[in-house]
């Protein structure tokens, strides 16, 4: 789904201001398990961390599967999802957050 630019705009900032308190509540990088965005600013203007991209999440596929005490390794294809998401559970994370109801 593309976003209209200025609704763009509004949520790139919003994650700007209040990305690192979302992160908070997220699953720790250490957990090496979830592989999606993670905000981590940089000067040149990247928001997200590059450790946590595709080819991450393939690699640790791919040792997963190597280990000999992983018998199963699960990929699910969530490229739908975004349309399934109800959104009272999005304001419940939010909430859960700290963040403004606004927000």
């Amino acid at each position: 789904m593309q976003l209209d630019p200025i609704d763009s705009l509004v949520l790139t900032a919003l994650i700007y201001q209040y990305g690192r308190q979302i992160e908070r509540t997220r699953v720790k990088t250490t957990e090496n398990i979830v592989f999606s965005y993670r905000l981590r600013p940089l000067v040149g203007g990247q928001l997200y961390d590059p450790a946590f991209n595709w080819a991450a999440f393939w690699q640790r596929l791919l040792a997963l599967a190597n280990e000999s005490k992983v018998r199963h390794v699960l990929v699910a294809d969530v490229s739908d999802y975004y349309n399934q998401v109800y959104h009272h559970t999005v304001e419940q994370q939010l909430a859960r957050a700290n963040l403004p109801r606004e927000v």
